[in-house]
């Protein structure tokens, strides 16, 4: 269960063991890791599988809306512009596409591979959803994604507030592909088995010695170093801490707890029940569906498989989930 509004966060406890506290303050650091890490990572979110994650949005569109057509589009967190590709995948038609990305990075992977296949209605923001709530809330008829974000945000609350203060009644917020951390410990077991048996990765931890192993070795330490010689921290961190700063919101892993976070700076993890919750009773869930119960199968036929039949087998089991809120009619 997720404590909203604690005063001691896990970011409270990081900050203070390894940052350089007289050069830079806690947003300061936060900002760093995250330019330091998209700087040197961005390059891995150019392509992954989708296919799956595809086949839920499908699904949400198919069963709860039929016609989307002529929504103003608020993509937040917009990333690399998987969205943008999945909506034009559907064939779904906009009234206007609103890319909100705080990364440059991020932001000139998506025009790079785009290039001039743009529709002439769409535009950009270069920075934070929180920047233009204001503008946004004076849209009517909005559709309003935010994919595989909310676990990279560390003050939700805020994040929340600006969503609820922005939508307006018949509005609809997709929350896509995040982490569900009511995930449980046994299919987690399940999910690591899976992997040794049907995919290469247990070699490739054996062998240590491949490219790919010397490249990620090279990508945390020019993080590390990218942050030592801006005087961010004060010791190195370690791969794991880095990613779980990253992926903050990701708490089904159970691997936090090997970082030493103490219990009284551990403000939990939320789940669906407590975003309603904290929404309010204006929000409706209209849609809430996992899949990935084997994890990510990254192509693999036969995780693939076993994930497309627990996904008919097991709604709320998977790793993964993607939920849908109705602001309702006063």
């Amino acid at each position: 269960m997720y404590t909203f509004s604690k005063e001691f966060k896990r970011i409270d406890w990081i900050y203070s063991e390894y940052a350089n506290s007289t050069n830079t303050n806690l947003h300061e650091f936060l900002s760093a890791v995250n330019t330091a890490y998209y700087s040197n990572s961005a390059n891995l979110y150019s392509s992954r599988f989708v296919k799956d994650i595809h086949a839920e949005y499908k699904k949400l569109f198919d069963c709860k809306y039929s016609d989307l057509n002529g929504r103003y589009v608020v993509d937040i967190g917009a990333g690399a512009g998987f969205e943008y590709d999945l909506l034009k995948g559907l064939s779904l038609e906009f009234s206007h596409f609103k890319y909100i990305e705080p990364s440059r990075d991020m932001i000139d992977i998506f025009m790079d591979r785009v290039g001039t296949n743009l529709d002439e209605n769409i535009s950009f923001h270069n920075g934070y959803f929180s920047d233009i709530v204001g503008q946004i809330s004076e849209q009517n008829n909005k559709l309003l994604v935010l994919n595989s974000a909310l676990h990279h945000v560390v003050w939700i609350e805020p994040m929340l507030d600006d969503l609820k203060s922005s939508m307006n009644s018949g509005d609809i917020f997709i929350l896509g592909h995040e982490p569900n951390n009511s995930y449980s410990r046994v299919f987690l077991l399940l999910q690591k088995l899976a992997k040794v048996l049907f995919t290469s990765s247990l070699l490739r931890k054996i062998s240590g010695f491949s490219k790919t192993s010397r490249a990620d070795s090279d990508r945390w330490k020019s993080i590390n170093q990218d942050l030592i010689e801006k005087n961010i921290i004060v010791q190195e961190m370690s791969p794991l801490l880095i990613r779980r700063i990253i992926d903050y919101g990701v708490g089904y892993k159970n691997d936090w707890k090997k970082l030493g976070v103490p219990d009284k700076s551990n403000e939990g993890f939320w789940t669906v029940d407590d975003l309603s919750d904290y929404l309010g009773p204006d929000f409706k869930l209209i849609h809430f569906n996992t899949y990935r119960h084997l994890g990510d199968s990254n192509g693999n036929l036969v995780l693939e498989l076993f994930n497309n039949l627990l996904r008919g087998m097991l709604k709320t089991s998977g790793s993964n989930f993607i939920a849908a809120w109705e602001k309702q009619t006063k």
